[in-house]
């Protein structure tokens, strides 16, 4: 175990990278996220952390190093996801003006903060369209620059177990050591897993949405994946979603399996098609109907991608979402329901965030773990 190592978590969110790290055997000891429901997710899910409530500009690497050294860590590992808008795809038309976005700055402090901790290894997380962008390169001399061997790689979430498509870039930083390479990280050989490998036994939910943010668990799980995520859990908790007017219950319901409003719309009755004025305008994702026997696509904010369940009229819950996420059962999200599923959005799944911090751990610190990576939940059926 690393009980002697330290994570501190930048850009925190609801703490989908400590989740992973934590798994690993890496001590939990502080992070920085300045929006009030992350926040407070954080701190419930690890109350051992120092939380930073404040913007990461405003935050000092002398806060960290403190905060990591009076939990009894002189070493860190520092981990981030900065907000990703100004580098996604769906924000590809403004990219060329990057540097105005709000949120552009994040990597630049990131940088900053990597300077003032000297932390032993960093793990950065971003979208797979950062690496295309024209500080890319200036960004990873920079680093160099500071001392660090430099290594970085585009994983997919559904080759380390996870019942979803989803692509992202992760760059990892050790110091004092040439021969750490995160390229060189590979998923087990998992057979695909499945929708309903992850949600299939969760309490239906009223027609047209509803539910509620806590209720006894029901441990009627059938698949590995899922029993796993259930075994500590004695509440089910954020399993609700938004609850639907009596016109989008009737569009929901004209979706098939596997198909969106988009793909539907020459289907469509005509009163269901003349509530939308710019068909051409909607996206693939808008009431997209998951398919049992398939993939999740990439999980986001239900204003972005209304991702339907397979069978009942209603958007994923937000339990539903986070399990497809890979977040236990145990791991309780905090604020509204549409913050909630913000902060599900915009996490990084856990188990593949503990598939490279067990990573990390065997090659930069040589340390031998108990659970190694192949035992993370399978798909297999009870």
């Amino acid at each position: 175990m690393l009980h002697d190592v330290g994570v501190v978590d930048v850009f925190a969110g609801p703490g989908g990278l400590s989740s992973g790290f934590k798994e690993a055997g890496f001590r939990i000891v502080a992070a920085v996220e300045c929006d009030k429901s992350s926040a407070d997710t954080y701190e419930k899910n690890f109350p051992e952390a120092k939380v930073f409530r404040k913007r990461v500009e405003d935050t000092s690497g002398d806060e960290l190093v403190n905060a990591a050294r009076n939990r009894g860590s002189e070493k860190i590992v520092m981990v981030a996801g900065p907000p990703c808008k100004p580098y996604s795809t769906a924000n590809m038309h403004n990219n060329k003006n990057r540097g105005d976005h709000p949120d552009s700055s994040a990597v630049n402090h990131f940088v900053r903060l990597i300077e003032e901790v000297e932390p032993v290894a960093f793990l950065f997380e971003n979208v797979t369209m950062f690496s295309r962008m024209e500080g890319w390169n200036p960004f990873l001399d920079k680093l160099r620059s500071l001392g660090y061997s430099i290594s970085h790689i585009k994983l997919e979430a559904q080759n380390f177990g996870i019942p979803q498509r989803r692509r992202r870039l992760f760059v990892a930083g050790a110091w004092g050591r040439n021969d750490f390479d995160i390229a060189a990280l590979k998923g087990a050989s998992y057979p695909e897993l499945e929708v309903r490998d992850a949600i299939c036994n969760l309490p239906r939910l009223p027609h047209g949405g509803g539910g509620c943010d806590e209720l006894q668990h029901p441990k009627a799980e059938r698949s590995i994946y899922a029993a796993k995520l259930a075994e500590k859990a004695q509440k089910l908790f954020n399993h609700w979603s938004t609850r639907h007017s009596e016109e989008v219950i009737e569009t929901i319901s004209c979706i098939k399996p596997g198909m969106s409003l988009k793909k539907m719309w020459n289907n469509l009755p005509r009163k269901v098609r003349k509530r939308y004025h710019k068909p051409e305008a909607i996206h693939n994702n808008i009431y997209r109907r998951l398919r049992w026997k398939e993939l999740s696509p990439t999980i986001v904010h239900v204003r972005r991608a209304m991702l339907l369940h397979p069978s009942q009229d209603r958007i994923l819950s937000v339990r539903e979402a986070a399990r497809l996420q890979s977040f236990d059962d145990t791991f309780r999200f905090c604020g509204g329901i549409h913050y909630q599923y913000q902060q599900v959005a915009n996490a990084v799944p856990p188990i593949l965030a503990e598939a490279t911090a067990i990573f990390l751990a065997r090659t930069h610190f040589k340390t031998p773990l108990e659970r190694p990576i192949e035992s993370a939940p399978s798909m297999q059926v009870k």
